[in-house]
């Protein structure tokens, strides 16, 4: 890139998006004029950085993370029973009745979707 045309297009962003075009130059440089950001690093340096964040990173991995369990469909369905139970009882609105009747429709089609075939011969197993 020329100069003239890297002073024209920094005129040209800066009037546009309220940039100087000094911080504009700097950016197009890719530098600050006081610090250097590209290091000066060798092959050595570079695999001992690379080493390092690597053994950095299975240290993070070694930490146990505590997960909650997930609720089953069957859970789901079941509490919504118990929550339209307890709503109708209380004189809840009917928007609110109809909305916990479609998630617990939900949780049924979920149940049902994911319930597993049993195979024929399950059925001629001797008891």
């Amino acid at each position: 890139m020329n100069a003239s045309y890297l002073k024209l297009e920094n005129e040209q962003v800066s009037t546009e998006t309220q940039i100087s075009p000094e911080d504009l130059e700097v950016w197009c440089r890719g530098m600050d004029k006081e610090e250097n950001v590209f290091l000066e690093m060798s092959d050595e340096d570079i695999i001992k950085e690379v080493s390092n964040n690597t053994t950095n990173d299975q240290e993070d991995n070694d930490d146990v993370i505590a997960t909650a369990p997930q609720v089953t469909d069957q859970d789901a369905v079941n509490a919504f029973e118990l929550g339209l139970q307890w709503a109708e009882e209380n004189g809840t609105s009917y928007n609110e009745l109809l909305l916990l009747r479609r998630l617990r429709d939900k949780a049924l089609i979920s149940r049902y979707n994911n319930l597993k075939q049993k195979k024929i011969d399950e059925y001629f197993k001797a008891s």
